[in-house]
């Protein structure tokens, strides 16, 4: 993906697994441990108009307030 960052974790999983997290979008992918970059590649930019499309929705929201514990409640 061109001008975005995705974080690859690889595991023992079977599946390519792919996530957009956070209020600023950041794209994760889980892959099983013999994928091949070029596969992972060419996962995520077949699902780029999925991840825009999330990405999007998550800048809409507004992000979760910063609670703080009181003494007390």
């Amino acid at each position: 993906m061109q001008g975005q960052q995705v974080k690859l974790v690889r595991k023992r999983i079977k599946n390519l697994n792919l996530s957009v997290r956070g209020h600023e979008g950041h794209v994760r992918v889980s892959a099983p441990m013999r994928t091949s970059e070029r596969d992972i590649r060419r996962f995520v930019a077949s699902r780029l108009g999925w991840i825009r499309k999330h990405q999007a929705r998550l800048a809409k929201m507004s992000p979760q307030p910063e609670y703080e514990y009181a003494s007390g409640e």
